[in-house]
């Protein structure tokens, strides 16, 4: 439900709950299409953006197809409710970003490693073909007039065996 909207049943008179003929889902707040708990009620009022007196909230009356204010002590215990509710979901959406913030945190780590990782596997990949190359240069070098190995350092290397 758009909290900007009007609730249908909200009017002057007050907003309808049935625990016999109401429905949390379809219903509206009126008379004729109630809701079936005041909690659902309260927190519909709650999500409407204007600060107004809310209207009164109305329940099922001991007397067939007939309503009545809630009482003093019912409606504290519905806030009470109400609020217990929204704390528990501010206490998750913070546990929620904090988990999220604590993954993100994570990720930047195991990026920074692997960057890290790659720079060394560079270094240490220069060295080992480094080393490769004067060992065929010493190989080309002691072999004399090897032509086979001449070959491969240039094949390998792009230099002429010295």
């Amino acid at each position: 439900m758009d909290p900007n909207e009007e609730i249908a049943g909200a009017d002057e008179r007050g907003i309808y709950t049935s625990e016999r003929d109401g429905s949390d889902e379809t219903g509206d707040g009126s008379e004729i299409k109630p809701f079936k708990t005041s909690l659902k009620a309260l927190t519909v009022l709650a999500e409407r953006l204007e600060p107004r007196p809310w209207p009164t909230i109305f329940v099922d009356s001991d007397e067939d197809d007939k309503y009545e204010p809630i009482g003093d002590e019912k409606f504290q215990e519905i806030v009470d409710v109400f609020r217990d509710e929204r704390m528990k979901a501010i206490e998750n959406m913070d546990s929620a970003l904090e988990n999220l913030e604590l993954q993100m945190k994570d990720r930047e780590c195991s990026m920074q490693r692997n960057q890290d990782l790659m720079a060394q596997l560079m270094e240490e990949q220069k060295v080992v073909k480094e080393e490769e190359f004067q060992r065929e240069k010493e190989i080309c070098r002691l072999g004399g007039d090897n032509s086979e190995q001449e070959g491969i350092a240039t094949l390998l290397w792009g230099v002429e065996a010295v």
